[in-house]
């Protein structure tokens, strides 16, 4: 089979082989090439060594030269380039101890964590696959490479990893690789809250029906987390239907603080935070969560201004991901979704005032109608509750009539 390789990394291959070396793109790239997708990065591994590689590129840096990895920068592109090795032993549970540089292709193979993921390709020579990655990939299973205990003491997170593939490819995880995860399970308490948070999310937004084998195979309860997660990733699992978010042709939003708010949804906005917190996530996400925890909740019936009361309260940015929230989580139905999207719409053309600052009115034109300090920010609060009972106040004599009455 020929996979299409971009011309930077066939030239890359090219000079490689042309001071005597092997070369070879490998891992990911490979496997989603066998599948018809793009790839995103193209890893290339070589016999060269490192310092070789480095003489041989007029631009690279060192990304991980102790591994091995050096970064080839072509027309503003970065490239990386491993030298084939062989690891020692992972005392961290994460990266070896030591590695050990290699002239064969087969040993680097060796050292990765599945199937899928052990194969390499070159123009020339094909696709090397050693241990029947392209017959589990047409199989649909996932499988480690050698035995499966090893390797997943080797690195505790790929156990989360075998779940994420599984979703990925809509695949199975074989027997003897889903046993070694029930029996080592334990280990991925060794493992940082943020590999793990990184990896729970990319099964989240990727295949959230997988959590199922987080659950099923016991990993989730070895996460070092400030509380138990399984039940409310157990009823994630079982109630996601991101098919439900399209609308007449439209999307709503599923993205990282959707996905938080629908799992912690039970949970309120202080607990998720602190929850959020432990999990070392940015500010910005916690905030964005916990608001959209509480304007799920809250009620959009009662007229067309209460409405729009809902909507200056959560925020025009924030509305469209507060409704997929709700409706994620059976808060509304469909029916309700799409009458709240059309409002929602109609506030938007007809430009409807939702905050202070939409206001005809400002706080130096009320200086000079004499309010002073916090006369000015009540009297503002005033004329937008107003507004959002009747947009059609929003001008500015109309504004100073109310104030003068």
């Amino acid at each position: 089979m020929t996979i299409n390789i971009p011309r930077d990394v066939r030239d890359i291959l090219a000079k490689l082989e042309l001071y005597g070396h092997e070369a070879y793109v490998v891992g990911g790239c490979v496997r989603d090439a066998l599948q018809g997708k793009q790839p995103k990065d193209w890893d290339i591994t070589s016999s060269a060594m490192p310092k070789e590689v480095k003489r041989y590129f007029a631009r690279t840096f060192d990304t991980g030269i102790k591994h091995g990895t050096v970064t080839v920068v072509l027309d503003h592109a970065n490239y990386e380039v491993t030298t084939y090795r062989t690891d020692g032993v992972y005392s961290d549970m994460r990266h070896p101890d030591t590695v050990t540089f290699t002239r064969k292709l087969e040993d680097d193979l060796a050292r990765r964590d599945f199937t899928i993921n052990a194969m390499a390709y070159n123009p020339a020579r094909g696709i090397v696959d050693p241990f029947g990655g392209q017959k589990d990939l047409a199989a649909r299973l996932v499988s480690c490479v050698g035995n499966p205990r090893e390797r997943f003491n080797e690195d505790a997170l790929r156990m989360m990893r075998a779940a994420r593939f599984a979703g990925q490819l809509n695949a199975l995880i074989e027997k003897k690789t889903y046993d070694a995860i029930v029996s080592t399970a334990p280990n991925l308490c060794h493992i940082s809250v943020e590999r793990i948070r990184d990896e729970f999310v990319k099964i989240m937004m990727n295949s959230p029906y997988c959590l199922n084998i987080l659950i099923d195979t016991g990993l989730i309860n070895h996460f070092p987390m400030p509380a138990p997660l399984e039940d409310e990733a157990r009823r994630f699992a079982r109630e996601m239907n991101l098919s439900a978010l399209s609308f007449d042709g439209n999307k709503l939003p599923y993205n990282l603080a959707v996905a938080l708010a629908v799992l912690l949804r039970g949970r309120d906005r202080e607990n998720a935070a602190w929850f959020l917190r432990k999990w070392r996530f940015d500010n910005n996400t916690v905030r964005k969560v916990s608001a959209l925890i509480h304007w799920s909740k809250q009620g959009m019936e009662g007229g067309p201004a209460n409405f729009r009361r809902f909507v200056a309260g959560c925020g025009k940015c924030l509305f469209k991901e507060v409704i997929a929230v709700k409706l994620l989580t059976r808060v509304v139905g469909e029916d309700k979704t799409e009458r709240a999207l059309r409002e929602f719409e109609l506030i938007i053309d007809h430009g409807d005032c939702l905050s202070i600052k939409d206001l005809k009115i400002d706080g130096h034109v009320l200086m000079s109608m004499g309010y002073v300090g916090r006369e000015i920010g009540g009297a503002l609060s005033k004329l937008l509750d107003a507004v959002l009972d009747d947009p059609s106040l929003n001008d500015r004599d109309k504004l100073a009539q109310i104030l003068q009455s």
